[in-house]
């Protein structure tokens, strides 16, 4: 994964990147609307997904608008230290939730963006 960080996307990873940023965007808008509206008490639930909707929005938006580049090495430090983060928050969860399907999912997500963020933390790229 890390490898694939340091070259540009392809014509054919930027129309899959837009189609699937766009439904995502429009999912999580759509689901951030209908939550708010359904009950005023899952305020909370409502921020989370208006929070995965600005995120699809701006992948949109970058896949879209933006000419197609790759990450610089501060970027890819940026996103291996974003992805151990999550990756160490996540991991209670997982415990909490038990030995189920959810826990599970939990745990695999955990692991993998723990991984990945050491991998790029480790990987000692050049802005060639």
């Amino acid at each position: 994964m890390i490898n694939d960080l340091n070259r540009p996307p392809t014509k054919a990873e930027r129309v899959i990147a837009i189609i699937v940023s766009a439904v995502a965007a429009a999912a999580f808008g759509s689901v951030a609307a209908l939550v708010l509206l359904s009950s005023p008490v899952s305020v909370p639930a409502a921020a989370i997904f208006s929070v995965l909707f600005i995120g699809s929005a701006t992948m949109f938006f970058r896949a879209a608008f933006t000419a197609p580049r790759s990450l610089s090495v501060k970027e890819t430090r940026r996103l291996s230290w974003l992805l151990l983060i999550g990756g160490v928050l996540v991991a209670p969860l997982a415990l909490w939730a038990g030995a189920s399907a959810q826990g599970l999912m939990l745990l695999g997500a955990s692991l993998s963006s723990v991984a990945y963020g050491l991998a790029g933390l480790s990987w000692r790229g050049t802005d060639a």
